[in-house]
């Protein structure tokens, strides 16, 4: 599997040769979920859930 990884939308397997990331999050993206509503759906739920946990010090 070291030449594959998985989609962040769909988590279907891509050829390390077709990847594409996400220019947001930095994460594989495949063709068909590129560009589409499925892909900011993922790329938002990814991102609220980056803070999760973290509380800011600078209070």
């Amino acid at each position: 599997m070291k030449n594959k990884k998985s989609c962040f939308v769909c988590n279907e397997i891509i050829e390390i040769e077709e990847i594409t990331y996400n220019k947001v999050i930095n994460l594989p993206v495949c063709k068909k979920c590129m560009n589409t509503e499925k892909e900011k759906s993922a790329e938002k739920s990814a991102m609220d859930s980056l803070g999760e946990g973290f509380v800011c010090g600078c209070i």
